[in-house]
């Protein structure tokens, strides 16, 4: 009878141990279907993919895959936004990454001052897509349709959310245009970042010094979007190695 209870207690905690493990999820840079501000707005398919995989770490039964390692992937094999629209660019970006799970989706500025963002889950493996969730509002509920995806999400892949998971998915606040600024200053980081690599040190240190002014007025006029002060702190770092290295040609 002990050996039986020893066995099932095993058994139990080892089921435990299996519900514990995160789930791996990539996520992919987002389409831009705009019917306004189209052009302003492109920033925004790399940018809302940061900012998903931002609010996604703070769920603990998920393992995101980070962003920088996914955009040195895109550099290295010279792909573009249409690459990723082919089902099998998706699946192949999902096993090179490790992800058992992809995200991606589109996000489209609607007249009314309005935006729509859809998201879709795909089976990495099978490229089946299981789930599809959308949000749309008002411009300046921007961050709360995002975090209300991310819920969604969760709740899609089972992961069940702590009290202080919901709390730190229930903070908003921020005008649309913050988080505009904070796309752009996305894409000019990357841009100094592959200058800085290519050794074109006075080009990189431009555009870095004009990405740290961007996640700095993001974060003037989005609060408590935290994020946006840590990437500017980054930045005012990344520069300074930019320089150290310039010195040391």
């Amino acid at each position: 009878m002990k050996k039986i209870l020893f066995l099932f207690l095993v058994f139990s905690i080892s089921l435990i141990s299996q519900n514990k493990t995160p789930l791996t999820i990539a996520v992919l840079y987002f389409e831009n279907a705009s019917m306004e501000d189209r052009d302003r707005l492109e920033p925004m398919r790399k940018g809302l993919a940061d900012m998903f995989i931002t609010e996604m770490l703070k769920v603990k039964g998920l393992k995101v895959v980070e962003r920088a390692r996914m955009q040195s992937i895109i550099e290295e094999l010279n792909l573009n936004e249409m690459d990723f629209v082919a089902e099998s660019m998706q699946q192949k970006m999902g096993k090179i990454l490790g992800a058992k799970f992809m995200l991606f989706g589109t996000f489209a500025n609607l007249p009314g001052d309005e935006i729509r963002i859809d998201a879709r889950i795909v089976n990495v493996e099978t490229s089946e897509i299981l789930h599809a969730e959308d949000e749309s509002g008002d411009l300046d509920d921007f961050m709360e349709l995002i975090q209300s995806l991310v819920k969604k999400i969760a709740k899609d892949l089972s992961v069940k959310l702590s009290s202080a998971e919901e709390d730190a998915l229930d903070t908003g606040g921020g005008s649309f245009d913050a988080y505009v600024n904070y796309c752009e200053a996305i894409d000019l980081d990357d841009d100094a970042r592959r200058l800085h690599r290519e050794g074109k040190f006075d080009e990189a240190i431009i555009k870095i010094s004009k990405a740290k002014d961007l996640y700095d007025k993001a974060f003037k006029n989005a609060k408590k979007y935290v994020a946006a002060k840590n990437k500017s702190d980054e930045a005012a770092k990344y520069k300074l190695k930019i320089l150290e290295t310039k010195k040391e040609q």
